[in-house]
């Protein structure tokens, strides 16, 4: 099946402003309000209906969550958990208490005080392997853990419906509607009531909606038109301009579950989708896009690696500025004044695609001698 060059677009964009967020970006809180609900809309997008049809199909989709979300979040969150002992002989993690002192930028810098014994070390695997935690390296990774529970349960509900059931297109898109506003509802009274669940489901539950607008735009998307775009593209901005600086309107903060109410969290993901998207098809028409299609093929490696490349510039801050190097601990940057967020979103971007490419590579050669 042919890839959509748009959504690959589409992904591009929405990594690197997570990454630009991460970096500490002036103004960055205008993404915040949209940046992780985009990428539960593109995943319903993609939804493939051939995982609906019978029990076979379903555990097919189920493993390849496994392969695509688990086991990635395992592997990364347990290396970094037991290569802690290499990170502080490298200052990636500090035990020095000097760290404790306030940053000479201004406070934005902090890190671990690693102190962990042999019982606090199994008991944080333990958790990992319950897909229950994550390392503050692997910090973006409580992604994985919300998008594996949001598409399983998509597909366990819609196969039901579908295969079980046996209800139309028209009925299974009421009850799907119907379920998603209900959960955005439940978990908007969880959040005020600071709940939390096993797999963070109370994030699952509002997530939800956002795949489910995300499976019914695709098959009801109009064609790329330039002026439809160009105005959704304004009208997306003045939204989000509206309630990040008029009103100061809460977006999602989906990886606390947090967000003012369903209504504008709903008004915020979808013109953030909407002016991605429209922007995304708007470069689609270039002919040099191969970059942004490269970056949105790779967002899951950007996902995990841009904190830990984000200590490389740390480094070259501590040398250039002569500070002791345990501040190269400095999470999630050290020093993100004047152009230093650039450079930190293109090395938290650059070498995780690079080493994700570099590892493509190799497996294409290891396939090649079997």
């Amino acid at each position: 099946m042919t890839r959509d060059r748009s959504v690959d677009i589409a992904k591009g964009l929405g990594i690197i402003l997570m990454v630009m967020g991460h970096a500490g970006m002036p103004h960055s809180s205008i993404i915040f309000r949209f940046h992780m609900a985009l990428f539960f809309i593109l995943s319903g997008w993609c939804f493939s209906d051939k995982y609906l049809d019978g029990i076979k199909n379903v555990l097919t989709f189920v493993w390849k969550k496994i392969k695509g979300l688990y086991i990635p979040f395992v592997l990364f969150n347990g290396g970094t958990l037991l290569l802690r002992g290499v990170f502080i002989k490298l200052n990636i993690y500090t035990n020095n208490e000097m760290f404790l002192e306030e940053s000479p930028f201004g406070g934005n810098a902090y890190g671990i005080f690693d102190n962990l014994h042999g019982v606090e070390i199994k008991n944080y695997l333990v958790n990992v392997f319950k897909f229950a935690g994550e390392s503050q390296l692997g910090g973006a990774t409580w992604f994985l853990r919300v998008m594996f529970g949001v598409t399983v349960m998509w597909c366990l509900v819609n196969a039901v419906l579908k295969s079980v059931a046996k209800f139309d297109e028209k009925m299974r898109m009421c009850i799907n509607i119907s379920l998603s506003v209900f959960l955005v509802f439940v978990s908007w009274n969880w959040m005020q009531n600071d709940k939390h669940f096993p797999l963070q489901f109370e994030t699952v539950a509002s997530a939800y909606i956002m795949f489910c607008i995300g499976y019914y735009l695709k098959k009801y998307y109009c064609e790329f038109n330039w002026t439809q775009n160009v105005v959704i593209i304004v009208m997306a901005s003045i939204i989000l301009l509206y309630c990040d600086g008029i009103c100061n309107i809460n977006g999602w903060n989906s990886n606390v579950n947090i967000f003012s109410n369903p209504f504008m969290y709903i008004v915020t993901s979808l013109a953030g989708f909407f002016g991605v998207f429209s922007i995304a098809q708007v470069i689609c028409c270039l002919k040099k896009t191969q970059v942004l299609e490269t970056i949105g093929r790779h967002t899951l490696s950007i996902l995990m690696f841009h904190f830990l490349c984000f200590k490389v510039v740390n480094l070259i801050q501590v040398i250039r500025y002569k500070h002791p190097f345990y501040r190269i601990a400095s999470f999630p940057v050290y020093n993100s004044r004047g152009k230093w967020w650039v450079i930190y979103t293109i090395i938290g971007i650059m070498i995780p695609v690079f080493m994700a490419i570099i590892l493509e590579k190799i497996k294409l050669v290891l396939n090649k001698d079997k």
